[in-house]
């Protein structure tokens, strides 16, 4: 993989040919991110798609914070831009990424929707929720200042979120969030 990124031109090798002195500098990472972004538009699986009576959504969040434990989700899309570099007007559908296991055990999610007050839709969904592993959990609560207090996906995941839902205004948004909080 290494040789590959290098073969692109977003990474170059310096030091010796093999073992811990040898170092990796990144180079053009603007050409890196944009790659890494059209892959992983392709690349997600489906949302659990669900529904709420949400009245205020900053509200409702709390509310999520409170009952799901720390580790299990993280919020992302435009709802958690709105936390970093506010752009968009209207917010209507909130993002979250949901731990795996959680969602792949019906029981399991059950409760943890219950306890919210959400209901698995197919359609007029107001939040959608992607599985994700705990391991990418805990690298997304490291990356987020957490501005809100909330579980957040860091920057370059919240471009890739925004970037992948396929709406004009949150592809300006990611640009908007590329411009202002990614740098390149």
């Amino acid at each position: 993989t290494l040789r590959a990124f290098d073969g692109e031109g977003w990474t170059t090798k310096s030091g010796p040919q093999r073992g811990t002195k040898t170092l990796r500098a990144l180079v053009d990472p603007a050409s890196l991110l944009s790659s890494w972004a059209a892959w992983y538009q392709g690349s997600r699986p489906e949302p659990i798609r669900a529904h709420a009576f949400i009245r205020d959504a900053q509200e409702w969040l709390r509310r999520v914070l409170a009952a799901w434990p720390e580790g299990s989700w993280a919020l992302s899309g435009a709802h958690a831009l709105e936390h970093r570099a506010p752009f968009l007007t209207s917010l209507p559908v909130v993002d979250l990424y949901l731990a795996e296991d959680v969602c792949i055990d019906r029981q399991l999610r059950a409760d943890y929707f219950t306890e919210v007050g959400l209901e698995e839709v197919d359609s007029g969904a107001r939040v959608r929720v992607w599985p994700t592993s705990r391991a990418t959990l805990r690298i997304s609560s490291r990356a987020s200042a957490r501005p809100a207090g909330l579980p957040e996906t860091g920057d370059v995941r919240l471009y890739g979120d925004l970037l992948a839902s396929g709406d004009v205004r949150r592809e300006e948004a990611a640009d908007h969030l590329r411009r202002t909080r990614i740098g390149f």
